[in-house]
């Protein structure tokens, strides 16, 4: 009865925003920790990696699959991850 009341959280473990050529090293760090391909790694929902869109466009989708209220980064992340809290916002 009260599931509508339940906010739900995801906590990122690894978060970085930027374009492909800054993101490529971390990419292929957690391929290699998951032991799994690159692509499937990004998949995790304790990973937020990639540009402003496209990071913008996964939250949406993850709290569209999931119902995620809302999501935590690591304090280290919080000003590179600003602009994508402004546009879901709608600023």
């Amino acid at each position: 009865d009260r599931f509508d009341t339940i906010e739900f959280s995801a906590w990122i473990s690894a978060a970085a925003i930027g374009p492909a050529s800054e993101t490529t090293a971390l990419r292929d760090a957690l391929a290699a920790r998951f032991g799994a391909a690159a692509a499937e790694a990004m998949q995790s929902p304790v990973v937020l990696v990639g540009d402003h869109e496209a990071i913008v466009d996964e939250l949406q989708r993850r709290r569209d699959r999931w119902g995620y209220s809302y999501t935590v980064l690591q304090i280290e992340q919080a000003d590179a991850f600003a602009p994508v809290v402004a546009a879901l916002a709608g600023h």
